[in-house]
């Protein structure tokens, strides 16, 4: 479903980006096609994709970007990192 992430500190504020592939889709439809999912399925999606990839992301605020647009802004509600020993966390306070 996500094609890449990036995740930016904006505002003191962890985000994590997620883009999705590009598809035939124009924007608006996709917009509605994201409209419709439920945060719970679009949320186990989100921590499926952070697994698969092995990312140690620690915050809660992701948006859906599409062609170069936000097409769904969320937060999750049961994202808890687990406790690990990393070595290369950077804070951003």
């Amino acid at each position: 479903m996500f094609r890449q992430h990036k995740i930016l500190c904006e505002n003191k504020e962890t985000v994590l980006y997620l883009f999705l592939y590009d598809q035939q889709i124009d924007l608006e439809t996709m917009k509605i096609i994201f409209t419709q999912i439920s945060s719970q399925k679009l949320e186990s999606r989100i921590l499926d994709y952070l697994e698969r990839r092995t990312i140690k992301y620690q915050g809660t605020h992701v948006r859906i970007v599409y062609r170069e647009t936000i097409i769904r802004d969320l937060y999750l509600a049961h994202y808890r990192q687990p406790h690990t020993d990393i070595t290369n966390v950077i804070n951003l306070y």
